[in-house]
């Protein structure tokens, strides 16, 4: 067993004992202390040879792996691993619910965006420790510049970069999240769904006209 696998296995099993209050206190150096995984860049060669949209995604420190965008049903996008996990994400890229992790979410949107606030409600359920009906918010703000970032090798585009806040305060929890998006569609997410869960980076590659 690798030191990193051991560190997980321990804290793992020691924040199950207590829930919620041990790992917001003794687990976060798992999310970001350790060196960040480096998300692989794909080639237009690569890109053009899969059949179907993709993400390539990693959690944590852990390796990456393919997600396949298996259907858009009502502006969500339902992204499938080979093993099984799935992830819902919405029209703006953020992850509202997952099947398949040792720590499930399911956020459900209250309040939707006004003209003047671009904050977003959630009712939210935690499945692992049970956790139910619980509210938090997203708090918004989008960058005013436009960024470059590298879609494919040798291929830069411009993105809106979108950072979040998400507030859930019956845990006196929040944890800062980063979308990028082109002038449609997100294509690189970095975000935490769950206080016990490493940070979720993806990186989406869209088969359809993005323009």
């Amino acid at each position: 067993m690798t030191k990193l696998l051991r560190i997980i296995f321990i804290a793992t099993l020691l924040s199950n004992c207590t829930g919620f209050a041990f790992y917001q206190g003794s687990f976060n150096f798992l999310k970001d202390n350790l060196i960040p995984t480096e998300l692989t860049l794909i080639n237009s060669e690569y890109f053009q040879d899969q059949k179907y949209s993709f993400a390539i995604v990693a959690i944590g420190n852990s390796p990456e792996f393919t997600m396949v965008l298996e259907s858009i049903d009502n502006e969500e996008y339902k992204w499938v691993s080979s093993s099984g996990v799935v992830f819902i994400t919405d029209s703006h890229g953020r992850i509202i619910r997952t099947r398949g992790l040792p720590n499930d979410v399911s956020y459900s949107l209250l309040s939707k965006p006004s003209m003047n606030n671009n904050d977003r409600e959630y009712i939210i359920d935690f499945y692992n420790p049970k956790l139910y009906k619980v509210k938090g918010i997203d708090i918004i703000e989008t960058r005013p510049n436009l960024k470059s970032y590298g879609y494919l090798v040798n291929k830069s585009i411009e993105v809106t970069e979108i950072n979040f806040t998400t507030v859930i305060p019956i845990l006196k929890w929040s944890e800062d999240s980063t979308i990028l998006k082109d002038d449609r569609y997100a294509v690189s997410l970095s975000q935490k769904i769950h206080p016990h869960f490493p940070r979720i980076r993806m990186k989406f590659y869209l088969k359809f006209d993005r323009k």
